[in-house]
């Protein structure tokens, strides 16, 4: 038997209070994914110099995650 698949178009009309925010999350990721980039350059910056050894020369996500949330929070 044979199964149809179907796809639905949807138009999304928000409003300029939903644009705004809709802005700023994609505000807030883009940080935060540049954030972590450079954060990991400069661990692997260390990790070339010998500062660091390879275990330490880059940081998961899920670290990124714990370190913004705690470190980087406690400062500002």
């Amino acid at each position: 038997m044979k199964r149809f698949q179907r796809a639905y178009k949807v138009e999304l009309k928000p409003t300029n209070q939903q644009i705004q925010k809709i802005n700023q999350s994609l505000g807030v990721c883009r940080w935060l994914y540049n954030a972590y980039l450079a954060k990991n350059q400069s661990l692997y910056q260390d990790f070339k110099e010998g500062k660091l050894d390879k275990k330490k020369a880059f940081m998961s996500a899920n670290d990124f995650d714990k370190y913004i949330n705690n470190d980087v929070r406690l400062k500002e």
